[in-house]
């Protein structure tokens, strides 16, 4: 999805004017792993997600989620939909912006 591309694109860059990280290179890093596991999503546990703040980014939506070693209290969710045996990610976030609505 464009969207998701774009997120991946901009995150270096948001990381670093939030005040989250205090280097490109790390940042870049944290992109990385997100990018990894995305690619990993058809073999790691995965949930479906029914709370409609979630529809905005499509139906029938499962989301799987990752804490990287280096910032555990970081939750990294990748929402997708599974569909004709391909996995079609909409949306990625964490839980400082949107873990309140996972559970």
């Amino acid at each position: 999805m464009p969207a998701v591309v774009g997120y991946l694109d901009d995150l270096p860059y948001v990381l670093i004017r939030e005040g989250y990280n205090s280097s490109y290179e790390y940042a870049q890093r944290i992109r990385a792993d997100i990018t990894a596991f995305v690619r990993r999503l058809s073999n790691v546990p995965h949930y479906q997600i029914d709370n409609p703040f979630y529809e905005r980014y499509g139906k029938r939506l499962w989301y799987a989620f990752f804490k990287r070693k280096g910032a555990p209290q970081t939750t990294w969710y990748v929402f997708f939909e599974k569909r004709r045996g391909l996995i079609i990610v909409h949306h990625i976030s964490n839980n400082w912006t949107e873990g309140q609505y996972i559970r």
